[in-house]
């Protein structure tokens, strides 16, 4: 599942990108994928500074995914690259989600830029590629790694602050790893099941949780069993709206 967010405070905006596996942990393969992106995104930020310029910093996040896929057999030389990843690094932040400014300046302290390298395995990508001999002989070469990795798509996407000495990472603290990402959504989600009496049917609901228990409504009709399905519920404060 990947999500992109946006979100406002006092008329500044963010912008952040994070794939978590549906079922709470990433497959062999999507942890493939996963980590060349990560590995892209910290190459990104260690080459921010000032003086250097954004084509810099999206170059060393290109050289990174360039290297990964190459190794997983998705491509056959540094040109089909953008075969998986069609986008550039990221955009100027600001009052704006997509805010104005020159991409060809030099970095600055102060400047605020989005890090969001991807990969993207569609399922028709090859389907699409010119019908030249080029192209077949590149499919008959990355076609065993595609049917590997065909429909992961992952991007992680981050908010830069450009500071004296580097730069500061902005939304640090939501979870990134491969290791934070899967031990969060192990705690992170709490399941609710409606008595039949309200439906005919029990229904399941999701909802994050946060520290504390308790709900809006005391007389609500919801269950909260521990365990459910043989996993640990954790418990979590839910404001509930339900139509009687």
């Amino acid at each position: 599942l990947l999500m992109d967010v946006g979100a406002e405070y006092n008329h500044y905006t963010a912008d952040i990108t994070r794939t978590f596996p549906v079922n709470g942990k990433f497959s062999k393969e999507q942890a493939e994928v996963y980590q060349i992106v990560y590995d892209a995104q910290e190459a990104a930020a260690k080459a921010t500074k000032p003086g250097a310029t954004f084509q810099q910093v999206s170059a060393a996040a290109n050289d990174v995914i360039r290297d990964g896929l190459l190794k997983l057999g998705l491509i056959t030389e540094p040109s089909h690259v953008r075969i998986w990843y069609m986008h550039g690094l990221g955009h100027w932040l600001g009052m704006n989600v997509h805010d104005v400014g020159r991409y060809g300046a030099p970095l600055q302290p102060g400047m605020v830029f989005t890090n969001e390298p991807g990969i993207y395995i569609r399922e028709d990508a090859l389907d699409n590629l010119p019908d030249t001999p080029e192209s077949k002989a590149f499919i008959a070469k990355v076609r065993p790694a595609f049917e590997k990795y065909k429909n992961i798509g992952v991007r992680i996407e981050d908010d830069m602050l450009v500071t004296a000495t580097g730069v500061e990472w902005m939304s640090r603290d939501i979870p990134r790893t491969i290791a934070d990402i899967e031990a969060f959504m192990a705690k992170g989600s709490i399941e609710i099941a409606l008595q039949p009496k309200y439906h005919r049917q029990p229904v399941n609901v999701f909802l994050e949780h946060s520290a504390g228990f308790s709900l809006s409504n005391p007389g609500s009709p919801l269950d909260f069993s521990l365990p459910v399905g043989g996993r640990t519920v954790r418990r979590g404060h839910a404001h509930v709206h339900y139509a009687g």
